[in-house]
């Protein structure tokens, strides 16, 4: 692609990102990051990001997380970050799944819960492989009645997350 078709191509993106196009969206959000056919601008980008991510764009949900907690074209806000991985959790996401996992274990945004980071992390690791230490530091701390209410909790967690995506998938 020659730079005449760059720009052009980058535009219909633009023009489609305006229309509320998510993926186009997101898309955009990666130029502004980049500096691809425009100069690099982090608030430019991790406002195309938010706005996808607002649409449901599970990837959109999980930079924007990343951008509030890092602080990147946005305040520091570890609030906003646990939103938007609590959001891309809830469709199902191993990395948000793993995320909220460290948030529970921590207490990073949220109250501190063994059980709940146990759940997440439990969902995470179906889905990908998660560090072998993960669970080892959580068994470390929980009693053998905690990890099979972490058990208990991983289901229903699970069921939690299918309703919403069905929920989601019945309106598309």
């Amino acid at each position: 692609m020659n730079s005449k078709d760059s720009i052009e191509a980058f535009n219909k993106l633009k023009d489609r990102a305006w229309i509320g196009d998510s993926d186009a969206q997101f898309s955009l959000g990666h130029h502004y990051r980049r500096g691809i056919c425009v100069p690099k601008n982090l608030v430019e980008s991790t406002t195309w990001f938010r706005e996808a991510a607002e649409q449901g764009h599970a990837e959109a949900q999980i930079i924007t997380a990343y951008c509030y907690m890092m602080g990147e074209g946005v305040a520091y806000d570890l609030a906003q970050a646990v939103h938007w991985w609590r959001k891309a959790a809830e469709q199902g996401h191993p990395q948000a799944l793993g995320r909220m996992g460290v948030c529970f274990e921590r207490g990073e945004g949220v109250k501190r819960d063994p059980i709940e980071a146990y759940a997440y992390y439990k969902l995470a690791s179906m889905k990908i492989e998660l560090h072998p230490l993960t669970f080892a530091n959580l068994d470390d701390t929980m009693s053998s009645d905690e990890i099979a209410v972490g058990k208990m909790r991983t289901k229903e967690l699970l069921k939690e997350i299918n309703a919403k995506i069905a929920v989601r998938r019945a309106g598309k």
